[in-house]
């Protein structure tokens, strides 16, 4: 039961020092260490059997009692975390999705990966959700942005900085991640073209952005359906996989 105590307490306290100073380093450090604080109640326990109940506790004794408790404060700890989703033994639950992406990213990401050429190139619409909605709010985030890239605050916040899609599918976008590759030094000019691109055919996939897209060198396209009403593509190329966020479209070739 102490063990049992010890391990629920230390899971208690760990979102108390959850952030990046000093000293929430070094007490996550000696809560993560079980036996710790299982020496730290075994002390107590045997003082106040010296004070109170005139009884000494020897060395050997304490030993045990302090091995017994972290080894089972520590197996308690881990059982609480098996089920849990996490990158991390300090990610709760809440923040999964910022470590590892959503279900619906992963999903389509694997995908991608086992059924779309290792030499693919992509394009999508996929930046920031809902907020990155439409083809033009790049060049308004673009119109804010001071010299020497200083990112001022903006509804799309430029895009967004998400690589899930890349990394789950291990594969070539046109563009991901626009806020990095601003910071980065990539030419606003060069990623405005590319971004109204993929928006412009995620709006409307006529033939003239299935063409464009083509000349750029993409041959498949991922619509996140969050940031378009457009849900028929199949006038613009095979309809591959869906699922509740995203369209893998294979773009159809127009030239003759």
């Amino acid at each position: 039961l102490p063990a049992v105590t010890i391990g629920v307490l230390i899971e208690r306290l760990r979102p108390l020092v959850n952030g990046g100073t000093d000293r929430e380093v070094l007490a996550r450090s000696v809560l993560s260490a079980a036996w710790i604080p299982a020496l730290i109640v075994t002390l107590l326990v045997a003082a106040y059997r010296n004070v109170y109940s005139r009884k000494t506790t020897s060395i050997v004794a304490m030993a045990m009692s302090v091995v017994t408790v972290g080894v089972l404060s520590g197996v308690s700890i881990t059982m609480i975390n098996f089920d849990r989703l996490s990158k991390g033994p300090d990610i709760a639950d809440s923040g999964a999705e910022i470590a590892i992406g959503r279900e619906t990213q992963r999903e389509v990401g694997e995908w991608i990966r086992r059924n779309v050429p290792t030499d693919a190139v992509l394009a999508s619409n996929h930046f920031c959700g809902r907020a990155c909605a439409g083809s033009d709010w790049f060049s308004r985030d673009l119109s804010v942005m001071g010299d020497g890239f200083q990112l001022g605050s903006t509804p799309t916040g430029y895009g967004g900085s998400d690589f899930f899609l890349v990394i789950y599918s291990d594969r070539r976008f046109l563009v991901q991640s626009p806020t990095y590759l601003l910071t980065a030094g990539v030419a606003p000019d060069v990623l405005a073209e590319r971004i109204e691109l993929s928006t412009r055919f995620a709006e409307n996939p006529a033939p003239e952005s299935v063409s464009r897209l083509l000349d750029a060198g993409a041959s498949y396209f991922v619509v996140d359906k969050r940031s378009t009403r457009e849900r028929d593509f199949s006038g613009a190329g095979d309809v591959l996989h869906e699922n509740a966020e995203f369209i893998v479209v294979r773009l159809r070739t127009q030239r003759a």
